[in-house]
């Protein structure tokens, strides 16, 4: 993994509070779609990069962000007791959970910024007349020509 879970709190502005228990599987599902996009065999070179290198720093923000994209619908879930509940507290303290609208458009927002930065490191095509094939996650689509 080229990102650890301090770092997906940091980009996403989480307390401490949030348990690492929540965000591990979204961090490795993040590392399976890195591996995806880059390919296998780029993301290992980057791993072995050294940590202050410009190119493993970039994609490490890019593997954060897409572990947040993976992670809001988690972090979107309060529990009481025996089960998942929409709001919590009374008056001013009450808090409610984000909309599907809402969500989506968090986790859109994690995942454009992961692919902004991962633009110059997704593999072209060794012809430059003809496109590669497309890269294709969850919710996007990219074609580089």
């Amino acid at each position: 993994m080229l990102t650890s879970i301090n770092q997906i709190k940091l980009e996403g502005n989480l307390p401490d509070t949030v348990k690492d228990e929540i965000l591990a599987p979204h961090l490795t599902k993040a590392e399976i779609e890195m591996k995806n996009i880059l390919s296998p065999d780029l993301y290992a070179r980057i791993a072995a990069l050294e940590s202050d290198n410009e190119d493993y720093i970039t994609c490490a923000i890019a593997e954060a962000n897409l572990a947040l994209s993976y992670s809001i619908p988690s972090l979107n879930i309060e529990t009481q007791g025996s089960g998942i509940v929409h709001s919590k507290g009374w008056d001013e303290s009450r808090s409610e959970l984000l909309s599907q609208q809402e969500v989506e458009k968090l986790q859109k927002y994690y995942r454009d910024v992961a692919m902004d930065f991962l633009k110059f490191y997704i593999p072209v095509s060794e012809s430059a007349d003809k496109p590669i094939d497309e890269v294709r996650g969850a919710d996007y689509k990219i074609s580089v020509i």
